[in-house]
This record gives C-alpha cells, structure tokens and sequence, in this order.
C-alpha cells in the first residue's frame, strides 16, 4: 500500500491505514515503513484512538527489520505516555537490549511480551538473523556456548544452523565458529607516515636560506 501525499493527515484514512498494518505485521501484505509512519503520525493528532496493541506489534514489525533503522523512525512518533505504558513498555525495553547488544537479556526479556510476539509471526528468525549478520562483520571466532546463548538456541538447533551456514564458509573447530573473513571483521593494519627529523632537513633549508 502506498501512503501519498495529504493522506497520511487524514483522520477518516486510519481505519484502511490500520488494517494494512495489521496485513503487514501478519505477513499477508508486503511491508511498508510509510504505512507504520503515517499510522503513528494520526494517532500523534488523536491520542485517544491510540491502539496500543497494534503499536506494540508495529514496533516489533519495525525492529525485526534491523539493521535498518525503522525501529528509531517509529519510536520518535510516540508520546511519552504511550512508552510508558504496556505492552508497549515492554518492546522498548527489548530493543533497548538489542540495540545494546545484551542478546542475553533481550531473550530474557520477550518472556514478558511473548503474546505480543507471537502474533509478529517470524520476529525471532529475523532477530537471529541481524545477530547473525553482527556477529559476521564482527568477530572471526566465537564460542558455540556463547553462540548458543547469543541466538538462544539448543544444541540441536544450532547444529543445524551452522550445517546451513558452512555453504557460506563458517565452520567449527571443536567448541569454536570460525567465521570467514571479510573487510569488516579483519583488522587493517594503518601504514605508519615516514617521518623526517628536522635535523635531517636542516642543511637543505640553510642551503636555500644561503641562495635566496
């Protein structure tokens, strides 16, 4: 859906705009941050037909979709009080974790939001996927204990990932991932400017000096 010029303002377009966005965060409509936006913006102008629900799930929709920065797009519309107050509380202490990249926290804390959760379907593939991508422009090693914590997967399943992920050259080496590496997660070593001592010129400029 393509939300264009003076309808983002109109109040009597909330109720399509809010039916898309439910589309949306179900998975039936393809996604679209201007539909999210132009939902928040109306219920900036009318607090009261606030949905909250919706906004919880909206804002679950706008993080699974990290490392892009829908999530922080969303969030600025939203009054104070409405951050405050659940269920929407509850996603903002999530990103808070995973933007901070407490991965053992954020899992911790979507037991305290899991309905939410679980009618975003796909949310936690997506999160798993953006720490996946952290990890590879990060690190060249990791532990599987720490990768298991990091995705929150049990041995089975994280055994089955990284059968996935060795197509794109990750292997394991005992209880170490190595990754593979690429311009991000490899050091570059800086050439050090050639520096010449003042001493070293000095003849060359009193010689000028001598000649001018």
């Amino acid at each position: 859906m393509e939300v264009r010029g003076v309808d983002r303002y109109q109040p009597e377009k909330l109720a399509v705009l809010e039916r898309n966005l439910e589309e949306q965060i179900t998975g039936t409509a393809k996604y679209s941050l201007d539909v999210a936006t132009a939902v928040f913006r109306l219920y900036q102008l009318q607090p009261s037909v606030a949905r909250k629900e919706l906004i919880a799930r909206a804002l679950l929709k706008a993080l699974s979709q990290m490392p892009q920065q829908d999530y922080r797009i969303l969030i600025h519309l939203l009054p104070e009080r409405l951050v405050a107050e659940e269920p929407v509380s509850s996603v903002v202490l999530l990103a808070q974790h995973l933007e901070a990249c407490n991965l053992q926290d954020f899992w911790a804390a979507t037991g305290s939001c899991k309905d939410t959760i679980s009618k975003v379907p796909g949310f936690q593939d997506a999160i798993r996927n953006y720490v996946l991508h952290s990890l590879s422009i990060t690190f060249q090693r990791v532990s599987l204990r720490v990768l298991g914590d990091w995705l929150k997967l049990d041995s089975s399943a994280l055994q089955q990932l990284l059968a996935d992920k060795a197509k794109a050259g990750w292997k394991v080496q005992g209880e170490v991932v190595c990754l593979p590496l690429n311009a991000f997660n490899t050091a570059v070593q800086k050439r050090k400017a050639d520096l010449i001592s003042f001493e070293a010129v000095a003849p060359v400029v009193k010689s000028s000096v001598a000649t001018a």
